[in-house]
């Protein structure tokens, strides 16, 4: 079951974030700088229209890939979204059409497989990497 704890202060305020040891659960941050020692995932979202969020940071120690983390993260953000009448998710990641040394395969799996669909690869949206633009309707 969740707790609330104080996390790592953004301008000298602590903000609260529900936490399930040893991770890091998900908050809505107005920044996506926040120094979080000992996480072992973190989950950051730009929430710019009341009906539709975007996924801006997710990211889980390699040590602790395919543990669950980042399935709770997800499944935690979704449902605080939903109670506040969010209805759309969006993710950005490395397109498919640009060589994978560093293992986007992967990311976009995870995605996938957390039900997000893929919507469209825009080129030039990043400098010399293509973006893959992913929704889950929520």
């Amino acid at each position: 079951m969740p707790t609330t704890a104080p996390a790592p202060s953004l301008v000298g305020a602590p903000l609260p974030v529900a936490t399930t040891a040893p991770l890091l659960a998900p908050a809505v941050l107005p920044a996506p700088s926040v120094e979080v020692q000992d996480a072992q995932g973190i989950l950051l979202l730009n929430h710019r229209y009341p009906t539709s969020a975007e996924v801006f940071l997710l990211a889980v120690r390699r040590a602790r890939h395919r543990t669950g983390i980042g399935r709770a993260l997800l499944a935690q953000v979704e449902e605080d979204l939903r109670s506040q009448g969010v209805r759309l998710l969006s993710v950005k990641t490395l397109g498919p059409s640009q060589p994978d040394p560093e293992g986007y395969d992967r990311t976009r799996a995870f995605y996938q497989a957390c039900g997000f669909v893929p919507v469209e690869e825009f080129p030039d949206l990043w400098p010399d990497n293509p973006c893959l633009l992913l929704v889950k309707v929520l």
